[in-house]
């Protein structure tokens, strides 16, 4: 299963982001999938979101591979 994962940072501060993951578990089966139907579901979390986040960056990964903070 993939997670697409969004690089989302504050408008008034584009030094401060965070990694938000949509799991789409049901929905990407492969990374091809995530990449090619991903930016519905990037615009309806921009939709959902305040707008004082911009998504910088996206990108599919495995699900369950989420970085952690050394």
């Amino acid at each position: 299963m993939i997670d697409l994962v969004l690089i989302v940072c504050l408008a008034n501060a584009p030094q401060q982001c965070k990694d938000v993951y949509l799991s789409q578990a049901e929905e990407f089966f492969s990374p091809l999938q995530c990449m090619m139907q991903g930016q519905p579901h990037i615009a309806r979390w921009i939709g959902d979101n305040p707008p004082i986040w911009t998504v910088k960056r996206w990108y599919c990964s495995p699900a369950g591979r989420r970085l952690k903070a050394i």
